[in-house]
């Protein structure tokens, strides 16, 4: 089953779904045949309404390690290409076109990608790529267990202090199977201490938010 059939299932292209399919099918048989490969991260929205039916698709065809390259290299497209980015956002250029010239850069890639990208095309959410890219990431790192986590210090942490956090981060909050994946950055603005993100949870253990609680003591009038 195709992407567009897919995301028709998803609801994303509801109003054109008849039209997809090669023959006449009753509603109950079309969606038997349709079911979704559902991930195991479940995720809402428009969003993950693309990126859940491109999972689907990609599962079907057994294509999912090389849908996940070629997404790769779109992203490195918007990141590194300006007029990229513009077209993509561009709602002056007409659909056809679009799609004309995302078949030609895509050429070579896995058809459950090209068909991802004409979709979008289609539905005139190209300006939405970024973030369905984003949102099928977590889904893959979901499959994969892997759990990322940001940490935030004022200077470069040595091996020991890293290695300590690891340890701290994967003891509250990794189960069983789960693999962390740490990115480190800087920060001189929160002072000293750390600041941990971990999926959807955010730690600030910064000098920068016990000064602001500090502030906000002090400025609570005493109490009569």
């Amino acid at each position: 089953m195709s992407l567009l059939a897919s995301a028709r299932r998803a609801s994303l292209v509801a109003a054109s779904a008849a039209s997809a399919a090669p023959t006449r099918r009753s509603l109950s048989s079309a969606a038997a045949a349709d079911a979704l490969v559902r991930p195991q991260l479940q995720l809402y929205g428009l969003h993950a309404r693309y990126a859940n039916a491109l999972f689907s698709a990609a599962s079907k065809a057994g294509s999912l390690a090389r849908v996940e390259k070629d997404l790769r290299q779109v992203q490195s497209w918007i990141e590194t290409n300006g007029r990229f980015r513009e077209f993509l956002k561009n709602p002056v250029v007409k659909r056809d076109e679009k799609k004309a010239t995302l078949a030609k850069i895509s050429k070579g890639m896995e058809p459950v990608t090209r068909e991802f990208l004409a979709v979008l095309a289609e539905k005139s959410r190209l300006g939405e790529t970024v973030k369905v890219l984003s949102t099928f990431a977590k889904i893959m790192d979901a499959e994969r267990g892997v759990v990322k986590c940001t940490v935030t210090s004022v200077e470069k942490l040595d091996e020991n202090q890293l290695r300590a956090v690891k340890s701290e981060v994967s003891a509250a909050f990794l189960q069983k199977g789960q693999t962390l994946d740490v990115k480190v950055q800087e920060d001189p603005a929160i002072l000293g201490g750390l600041q941990v993100q971990v999926g959807d949870k955010f730690i600030d253990l910064s000098v920068a938010s016990k000064i602001n609680d500090l502030h906000k003591a002090l400025s609570v009038p005493a109490s009569q």
